[in-house]
């Protein structure tokens, strides 16, 4: 009798472990792979010497999976902004790696700097793409609220007192404006990357990727400032030159024609003028 009640209470215990042991199973979370994580980042580090950039951003993505770590969306937030061009993805992996308990405070404090300067880029290039949008929509409404039998347009040009030259010299002041805006904000994109490379190199030398990252992203923000300082002042002037130059009023005539074109050449930059009375 005593051995038949053993025997249905191991019966009784097997049938239980068999009917929990799956909830069990998936209620357990699932532990850090960190060898694979860490042969992962190994191949992404590859990669990334082979400048195999979307390559790099996959396999740290697999590492991240693996085995949550700081540095992986540190080095995640690099490649997306300096090599990728991807502001919004950047901005976002070096928020994480702000969030993340591993992130070192000498480090956090030029991540956060970077995605203050990321936002100020993203808030610049919303406005112009709102200001694009606007004057598209303007040019369409006006074209629709015009008759067909309206005048053509250097009939309304005449109306309005302007001359085509001085049209193309205001168009022209636009863009000149719009390059001397770029060239100061990438002024101080070049001087924030500076300071970034100074704070961890030793004069010219760089003993750390991050810093000859820094000082590369340095000389190219500051080539494109001084070429659209440049190309800026140039187009702008000339524009003015062609606003107080334009004949306007009664003196306009509707057979009058000007273009205003920007070229650029080796060592210069500048605009053509052509005009026919």
């Amino acid at each position: 009798m005593e051995t038949r009640s053993w025997i249905a209470v191991g019966l009784f215990v097997s049938l239980s472990c068999a009917i929990v042991a799956p909830v069990c199973a998936e209620e357990t979370p699932a532990q850090p792979d960190v060898a694979r994580a860490e042969a992962f980042a190994a191949d992404a580090f590859e990669a990334y010497a082979r400048k195999d950039y979307a390559a790099a951003v996959a396999l740290y993505h697999k590492a991240l999976d693996a085995s949550p770590s700081a540095d992986i969306l540190y080095n995640l937030a690099r490649i997306y902004d300096t090599k990728l061009k991807d502001r919004k993805r950047a901005i976002e992996y070096y928020q994480r790696y702000g969030l993340d308990t591993g992130a070192d405070p000498d480090r956090l404090r030029i991540v956060n700097q970077r995605v203050s300067e990321l936002r100020q880029l993203e808030a610049v290039a919303a406005q112009e793409r709102a200001t694009a949008a606007k004057a598209a929509a303007a040019t369409q409404a006006e074209a629709a609220a015009q008759p067909l039998t309206g005048p053509p347009p250097a009939a309304a040009a005449k109306r309005k007192g302007l001359s085509a030259l001085q049209i193309a010299g205001i168009a022209t002041t636009a863009v000149g404006v719009v390059g001397i805006g770029v060239g100061v904000g990438f002024g101080l994109v070049a001087k924030n990357k500076a300071d970034e490379a100074a704070r961890v190199c030793d004069g010219n030398a760089c003993s750390t990727q991050e810093g000859v990252d820094a000082s590369r992203e340095a000389s190219d923000a500051a080539a494109v400032a001084t070429t659209a300082w440049i190309a800026g002042g140039v187009l702008a002037a000339l524009g003015v030159t062609a606003i107080l130059l334009g004949p306007s009023g009664s003196a306009v005539r509707e057979t009058q024609t000007a273009s205003i074109l920007p070229y650029a050449g080796p060592g210069n930059v500048g605009t053509q003028v052509t005009a026919r009375w």
